[in-house]
């Protein structure tokens, strides 16, 4: 009696494929399986959003290969971002952990190369010695689980810092004002401690060290 052995029939074989960069940068994700309701703009113009707390945002390049038969694996990183450009309110927004590169696989012993190869958005493969490089499954699913930890999450605590200029406990800062008119503005100080949208550092001025609580968007590494 030949017995099947069921993890060779689950385990495929994958590769680390290179993707071109969205042309429109505005548009890298699309909603997937959304309900939607109609409302009516300030111009009083019917238009469809999203019910809140349906559907999921998918990487345009992970629905494409997706639709065309592959599995893949994107692993993903998290900031935070604002919702709009009108709102200081910050959400967490998913990007590319390697900028532009996934993961893509099929069953073992099928040749797709053809099929990926014939989508438009593909532009390379990993490779040695001018063959692509297998990735096991194992691997793959050793960078799902770290993944599913949240090993690559923003803190909750950057929510309140400005986009690109995070910092962490016991890092050097200066205090940026933005349009230099802040009564502190310039001086370096000391983060000791973060707590939402605030930050308490250390800063000298009048001849002795003080401890200040001030917005945590107000302050940029000082290596900036």
């Amino acid at each position: 009696m030949n017995m099947v052995n069921t993890a060779d029939v689950c385990a495929l074989q994958w590769y680390a494929v290179r993707f071109k960069p969205p042309r429109n940068t505005g548009r890298r994700s699309v909603m997937v399986g959304a309900s939607y309701e109609t409302y009516r703009g300030r111009d009083g113009v019917p238009r469809k959003r999203p019910v809140k707390g349906t559907g999921h945002r998918v990487l345009v390049p992970e629905l494409l290969l997706q639709r065309a038969g592959f599995d893949v694996f994107l692993p993903i990183r998290q900031e935070w971002r604002r919702i709009n450009r009108y709102s200081k309110s910050k959400h967490l927004v998913s990007f590319p952990l390697l900028a532009n590169w996934i993961f893509v696989g099929w069953p073992k012993g099928m040749d797709r190369w053809r099929d990926l190869l014939r989508l438009d958005l593909v532009t390379g493969v990993v490779g040695a010695d001018g063959r692509p490089m297998l990735i096991t499954q194992e691997e793959i699913d050793g960078l799902r689980r770290k993944s599913a930890a949240g090993s690559h999450v923003a803190p909750v605590n950057q929510a309140g810092m400005r986009s690109g200029h995070e910092y962490a406990v016991g890092d050097e800062v200066r205090i940026d004002y933005g349009s230099g008119s802040g009564p502190l503005d310039g001086l370096e100080a000391t983060v000791v401690d973060i707590n939402g949208g605030s930050a308490r550092a250390l800063v000298q001025f009048f001849g002795a060290v003080r401890s200040i609580e001030i917005d945590a968007g107000l302050l940029v590494p000082r290596r900036e």
